[in-house]
């Protein structure tokens, strides 16, 4: 399930796909990936392109850890990736200490100057703060997100505690061409 999958791809065919779901679409992996899944068409064939895929391929994934695992998605990175690092300053939904060291998102306008888009008390593009998006929504610290970063750069462990196999942390790193794509 990586960005050449064809689910909900950013391009000209996601787009008014995208702005046809329901609101309620948003609210948790099972509404999202059931909606997509029912309801829209692959953006392009599956290995034949590339198109970023912000969060509808990535729930799939969500929902497959929150059925095998019987845990949230939250709970499951939690309790298998931030407390193993111990990352402690990492949430789906930031406390209202949280929320008052966030960084406030801007946008380019005409003429290349950058204005504060008030986003309210959301992670992502106004998403539910229930919804525990596995491509959006995550917001932490710089500190946490260097631990992450320090795990992947050293093969899938950090400070003695390994995370994922050297093996998948290559995998990861390795670039995907999709079939077809000139070499």
């Amino acid at each position: 399930l990586t960005h050449t999958n064809g689910i909900m791809g950013e391009n000209a065919l996601a787009a008014p796909q995208e702005y046809l779901m329901p609101d309620s679409t948003f609210t948790s992996n099972q509404a999202m990936v059931d909606y997509v899944l029912n309801n829209t068409f692959l953006t392009f064939e599956p290995t034949k392109g590339s198109a970023y895929s912000g969060y509808a391929s990535f729930d799939i994934i969500a929902l497959v850890i929150e059925q095998k695992s019987g845990l949230t998605y939250a709970e499951f990175v939690n309790k298998y990736i931030f407390e193993p690092l111990g990352i402690k300053d990492i949430t789906f939904n930031p406390t209202e200490e949280q929320w008052s060291r966030m960084i406030t998102m801007t946008d380019r306008v005409a003429g290349n100057k950058c204005v504060a888009i008030d986003m309210g008390n959301h992670t992502f593009e106004g998403f539910s703060l229930n919804y525990t998006c596995a491509g959006a929504s995550l917001a932490g610290s710089i500190e946490s997100y260097a631990i992450f970063g320090e795990m992947l750069r050293r093969g899938g462990e950090y400070n003695g505690v390994r995370i994922i196999s050297p093996e998948s942390v290559k995998a990861i790193a390795t670039p995907y061409v999709p079939m077809g794509t000139p070499g």
